[in-house]
Order: structure tokens, then sequence, then C-alpha cells
């Protein structure tokens, strides 16, 4: 665990792939609270040479504080290769320990490596770090989605589906463009039959979380307008509350009849858990087993 004190100790640990900062303060009662969390955290993937735990006390480092904007405590926030990628707000013990799993599960830093592996931001495929093909007794269907004929509809501009699909870095999101219909459109490369789908939200935007979730089969041909579930072999629709998102994750079970032999899933959101206008989701899983 590494104690940040001045800018140049800052800059030179935000070069890394991935630097992950407690901002604290002594008097604060949250930040003690969390406290042993993150150390356990730090202590479970100090054999990493590409993982930084770091913390900050706001009193003592006030440069560096106000450098990245702290306003409240704690806050942790993730940097990688000299940007900052996402940020928690609060003793949120589920989010934090997610997160930092979910970094350290991806093929951009894994425990004990060293420059092996995928770079944050690079959706380059290094051999070795493709997650396996489930068969048999299902498993995640990552390996066989196809990102480059992936799609989604009513996005911004800065929405990334790929990163979505394949999460390469903290902080990637799709976020719909014109109120909070979104459609996701996931192509695979291989017929699959899909038992579940997984839809994670950033743990400080809950209240932009999808609601009202529909998925359909097997679209033809790939959607260019959000009236395209029409033309799904079959549908299954879920209405989601924000209870149900535990760690900013929520488990839609499909039922095995419909999900066979699927060759892509078209995911229509309509509403978001607080009719925002705008509905955000972070990450997409599907699991199954290969036909």
């Amino acid at each position: 665990m590494q104690e940040i004190t001045t800018l140049a100790q800052f800059h030179a640990f935000k070069s890394k792939p991935l630097l992950i900062i407690d901002f604290y303060a002594d008097w604060c009662g949250p930040c003690k609270a969390i406290s042993p969390v993150f150390q356990r955290l730090a202590e479970k993937h100090k054999g990493s040479t590409s993982i930084i735990f770091a913390k900050v006390n706001v009193d003592v480092a006030r440069d560096v504080s106000s450098l990245c904007g702290i306003s409240a405590m704690p806050t942790f926030q993730f940097w990688g290769e000299g940007s900052k990628k996402d940020e928690i707000r609060g003793a949120d013990v589920s989010g934090l320990t997610r997160m930092v799993e979910s970094l350290v599960a991806s093929s951009s830093v894994r425990p004990g490596s060293g420059t092996g592996g995928t770079r944050m931001g690079d959706s380059r495929t290094v051999q070795g770090t493709r997650p396996p093909v489930p068969s048999g007794s299902g498993g995640l269907l990552r390996a066989l989605v196809d990102l480059e004929h992936s799609r989604a509809l009513n996005a911004t501009p800065t929405s990334s589906i790929k990163a979505v699909l394949r999460p390469s870095f903290v902080g990637a999101t799709v976020d719909s463009a014109a109120g909070p219909t979104l459609l996701l459109y996931v192509a695979l490369t291989a017929a699959v039959n899909v038992t579940k789908v997984k839809v994670s939200v950033p743990g400080a935007h809950l209240d932009a979380a999808p609601s009202r979730i529909h998925i359909g089969t097997n679209v033809t041909p790939a959607p260019r307008d959000l009236m395209a579930l029409a033309r799904a072999e079959t549908v299954q629709s879920f209405t989601v509350y924000s209870d149900e998102y535990v760690g900013g994750v929520t488990e839609l079970s499909l039922k095995p009849a419909k999900f066979k032999d699927v060759t892509s899933l078209t995911i229509l959101i309509d509403e978001n858990v607080s009719s925002r206008d705008v509905t955000r989701v972070s990450q997409v899983e599907l699991f199954g087993t290969k036909v």
C-alpha cells in the first residue's frame, strides 16, 4: 500500500496500468469503516506489478486532492495509462469490490502480471488472454460475441458498445441520446443457448439503470431502428427495480425454450428506474452454452 503525499508521486503512479486511490480524512467516519475493505483488496492483489493501491490523506496532500477534484470522503478513483477512468464516492463496499475485481478479471490487468496482457483501452487480444469458449455446463459467452457487427441505437456519440460487451477499461458506458430508450444489438459468431443476461451500471449512476428490458432473439437483418424487436423470433420482458441491482448488477434469467439456437440478441430498454431522460449501461454479459 502506497501513501501519496506529493504531486510528483501521483504523476508517477498514474501512468501505471491501474492505480486505485483511496482519498480519506482522519476525522471521516465512513473512511474508517471502509478502510479495512480497501486494505484487504490491496493485500489480495499485492503480487501484481500492474496494480498500485494507494491512499491520499486530503488534509496532508491538499494539492493532490485539489487536482483530482475531491469534494467528499471517502472517494475512490481509478487511473490507468495517465487518465482517470472512474470514481466511486462514499463507503460503497460492494461497488468498490466489484469494480476492483472486474478490472482484475478482465484482460486489462491480471494479478502477478507485468507487461503481458492487454492495455487499458486497447481491444486487441494477446495470446492467452482471450476468455475460453464455454461448453457443456455453460458459462460466460464473451468469447463468442461478434464485436464488429454489434451496435447500439439511440446512443450518444461517445458510447462504446464494444467496451460494454467486452470491457477493456473502467468507465466505459453506453448512454441513451434522445430519451431513455436504448437498443443494444449483440451479434454472435456461433449459435448458442442463452441462460441469463447480466446488466451492470456504474455504482454512482444507479438512477439511470435500466428498468423495463425486453430481450429478443435472431433479429434479421441487423437493427437499424428502435422497432427492430418486432422482428425477433422470441421475446422475454423484464421489469427491474432499483433494489434488484446488487452492487450495480442485475441478473435476468431466460426461459430455456425461448433462447435456443441464438445467433443474436436484441436488448431493448425503454425505461430506467427513475424515469430520467438518460439510461446508462456499463456492461452486458451473456451466459449459456455453445450449440
